[in-house]
């Protein structure tokens, strides 16, 4: 039984000390930078609020900052390898770039959003489309009014009950 013991105490140490060796061997490095916002006239500010993820490795693994006032971002214990950058803020245009960490470094990285254009919508055919619940009733020619669940505006034909 002290054997058995004795070996377990040894497999768990020769365990320990193998993983340490491996997380030696690959060390963390850093993204950081800015986010500047853009408007149509060319003034620019800091991206204070914009979220930014930081998506790495094989699997894809994201995560996630906000910026701060002055528009600042940091990540932390980043994987060395390839790695995406997604920034986006609402009312601009989101902006994707890739970086490339090894070891201990620290990579500085600058991001510009743009004012999202204005999109607005018109109906151009000068009609809006009538609900079919509203057209069947009307073709039947039960003219009973507007019925919104148990509510009714308008007036019952002669003839018809509700």
């Amino acid at each position: 039984m002290k054997i058995l013991t004795r070996i377990c105490w040894m497999a768990f140490l020769l365990a320990s000390l193998g993983a340490e060796g491996a997380i030696a061997q690959a060390p963390a490095g850093t993204v950081a930078g800015t986010v500047t916002l853009t408007a149509a006239d060319g003034s620019t500010w800091a991206g204070d609020g914009a979220r930014v993820a930081l998506s790495c490795g094989a699997d894809g693994t994201t995560t996630t900052e906000v910026a701060d006032h002055n528009g600042a971002f940091r990540f932390l214990n980043v994987p060395p390898g390839g790695c995406s950058i997604d920034a986006d803020q609402q009312g601009f245009l989101a902006e994707r770039a890739t970086v490339v960490v090894a070891g201990e470094q620290v990579v500085a990285i600058d991001l510009h959003l743009d004012v999202a254009p204005l999109r607005v919508g018109v109906n151009a055919g000068g009609t809006t489309p009538v609900p079919r619940r509203l057209t069947k009733r009307y073709q039947s020619g039960r003219r009973t009014g507007i019925t919104f669940g148990s509510w009714c505006f308008g007036r019952s034909s002669p003839g018809t009950t509700r």
